[in-house]
């Protein structure tokens, strides 16, 4: 979850972010940092690695929360603070089963519709108890990690559509309906680089999902060592 948090919010800033700050200013604003680029696909290309097996993490090369220099403390701790919201988002999730009654049911006599609708409750009381403790200057960051926890769901399998669990674009579809995101908010990026990279990891070719020119650096370095 923290390679997913340090990744989609480091591509988002240098490959769609800045980018989008310079087109629509007609100049160079933002310098955009291509190193970064490339170590954030690396290490987002790492957390794919370990849904299907277990390899150390390289932390003399990749980004991590443990050892770092000066110059990444700006990526590193953000990352941080969206990764602890992450996770109070799937923790609370639990705790919201609980507290519905949930884990009351004998689950075998549900149909799937009931199972999947009672996740989506427990999406929904988790959400709302975490933006219980939202302050000004905290809600970027959590809702950030709201979504990233969400958007992560999406590199498990190759559909959206679940069987006994809502369909992912519908998860992400709630929360950005419950905290009411702006039109100008970042998270529209975010949720739609997440889709892209979906996309890519499974090779859909999904059209009208690129949203700057230069994102297409990100996928010509995902494409490497096919």
């Amino acid at each position: 979850m923290w390679c997913i948090s340090y990744a989609l919010w480091t591509l988002y800033d240098e490959a769609i972010a800045k980018p989008s700050q310079n087109l629509h200013a007609g100049l160079q604003i933002n310098e955009i940092n291509s190193t970064q680029i490339d170590v954030s696909v690396r290490l987002f290309k790492y957390a794919l690695s370990l849904i299907r097996h277990f390899t150390t993490w390289e932390k003399n090369e990749l980004p991590n929360p443990e050892h770092y220099q000066a110059d990444q403390i700006f990526y590193i701790e953000r990352s941080n603070a969206v990764y602890l919201q992450a996770m109070n988002f799937i923790i609370c999730h639990e705790v919201a089963h609980t507290e519905l009654g949930h884990t009351q049911e004998n689950r075998g006599l549900l149909t799937d519709q009931e199972i999947i609708m009672r996740k989506k409750n427990a999406d929904e009381r988790s959400i709302r108890m975490i933006l219980q403790g939202v302050t000004p200057e905290t809600e970027l960051t959590v809702h950030a990690g709201l979504l990233t926890g969400i958007c992560s769901l999406l590199f498990f399998r190759s559909k959206t559509k679940g069987t006994t669990h809502p369909n992912t674009d519908d998860r992400i579809d709630q929360l950005l309906r419950i905290i009411d995101a702006k039109a100008t908010s970042p998270l529209w990026g975010m949720a739609a680089l997440s889709f892209k990279l979906w996309d890519d990891q499974f090779q859909k070719f999904l059209a009208g999902l690129l949203i700057v020119p230069v994102v297409i650096k990100i996928f010509i370095i995902l494409s490497k060592d096919r």
